[in-house]
């Protein structure tokens, strides 16, 4: 994942491809950034939102309060919670039971898939969880 700046207030998110270009994932105003310490995950602060990304740019999810602009983001020290600054001061934290380790992840789809009665069959366990 590559975050860089290009004029004012306006950065670009991309990934590296395989011929070593970088196709752009977004292109947006953006005040502040982080990458998660275990390096997996990025946060963007947006005028109305923050994003949460994976580190290959991949979006997963916006983090919306009330409408002041987002100035500042950041991790907890284990990620598994991004706190947001809003421009009238206010501080949101906002847990993020995606950003565990695998196994956390895997406990987490069976007990949503359960709260759903759900089930997964062999092939599908197979095809997503490996």
């Amino acid at each position: 994942m590559i975050v860089r700046g290009a004029g004012p207030r306006r950065d670009r998110l991309g990934r590296r491809d395989r011929q070593g270009g970088v196709p752009e994932a977004q292109s947006a105003s953006v005040a502040d950034a982080r990458f998660s310490l275990d390096g997996r995950w990025l946060v963007t602060a947006r005028p109305v939102s923050a994003r949460l990304w994976t580190a290959d740019g991949q979006p997963v999810r916006y983090l919306y309060g009330p409408k002041p602009t987002v100035t500042a983001v950041a991790f907890e020290p284990d990620s598994r919670a991004v706190v947001t600054r809003e421009s009238d001061g206010v501080v949101r934290r906002w847990a993020c039971d995606l950003c565990g380790g695998l196994d956390e992840l895997v406990a987490l789809g069976e007990a949503r898939l359960r709260a759903t009665r759900g089930t997964i069959d062999a092939e599908e366990r197979a095809r997503y969880l490996g």
